[in-house]
């Protein structure tokens, strides 16, 4: 799967979606794997945690995402956010390609080679059902488990209750036969390795790196040319609202990622079809 129609001279503008700070994981590894490709990175941090609401809900504020990343002019984006990668499976793509986080959680599922797997998301991606049914040739276990998102989509080093929590998601797969997991929300990433320490025989798969390969194939036949406005700002930061974390300070010490000062948006209202 590849961009087409498009000027294969510049490098590609790559949209990245996430509620809050959990698909800065991806941003970064995009720009250290394409330094040249431009990212504008997009968090409705007025309307966080999306995990808690309901799917309908949910739906509406990603018609208006793909409204916006159509008219930033990107010509890929991923939905670097679990919850709303099941609300966007019915609308139509835009003007530019889209990528989710249910296309790399399989990925990620076909790499383990067993047939009966976890999946620990958020209670709406759970109650849904998108992600079993995307995953036919498996027998899933999933687990809601929003105590423990609520402390890593901020970025939390509370290592006792992170680790408290991970035990008891982890013991109800265990209680299911499950001996491997796919961490099917991006904010499991900011708390991974404490989450590790306390797995022992269980294997927790991250499908950041799938998410990512499908990024890098469907921009593979772009050039490498860097894309840049009159300013010659190639990346952007949107928020829709404030946010408990100093998002380029976290990108920065945490990732290794600069970006820009961020911007308020307002998101627009999506095209009538």
């Amino acid at each position: 799967m590849t961009v087409t129609g498009l000027d294969p001279r510049r490098a590609p503008i790559v949209g990245v979606f996430d509620a809050g700070i959990g698909g800065l994981p991806l941003a970064a590894a995009i720009k250290r794997t394409r330094p040249d490709v431009g990212v504008v990175y997009l968090a409705d941090s007025a309307r966080r945690p999306y995990g808690p609401q309901p799917q309908r809900v949910i739906r509406r504020h990603m018609e208006e995402v793909s409204e916006f990343f159509d008219e930033a002019g990107v010509d890929l984006w991923a939905v670097a956010c679990n919850t709303a990668s099941v609300a966007v499976q019915d609308i139509p793509v835009g003007r530019a390609l889209r990528i989710d986080m249910v296309q790399a959680v399989r990925r990620a599922a076909m790499s383990i080679g067993r047939s009966r797997i976890g999946l620990l998301a958020t209670a709406s991606t759970v109650a849904s059902g998108v992600l079993v049914d995307a995953l036919p040739e498996f027998d899933v276990t999933q687990v809601a488990t929003e105590d423990l998102l609520r402390l890593a989509e901020v970025g939390s080093n509370d290592r006792a209750t992170i680790q408290r929590l991970t035990r008891a998601a982890i013991g109800v797969l265990r209680e299911n036969g499950c001996d491997s997991a796919v961490l099917a929300c991006t904010d499991f990433t900011a708390i991974l390795p404490m989450m590790s320490e306390v797995s022992a025989s269980m294997t927790l798969v991250d499908p950041l790196d799938a998410a990512l390969d499908l990024v890098l194939e469907a921009i593979a036949d772009f050039g490498a040319r860097p894309h840049t406005d009159a300013n010659g700002a190639v990346d952007r930061l949107c928020l829709t609202g404030p946010h408990p974390v100093d998002v380029p300070e976290y990108a920065r010490d945490r990732l290794g990622l600069a970006l820009p000062p961020p911007e308020i948006v307002t998101l627009p209202q999506p095209s009538p079809h």
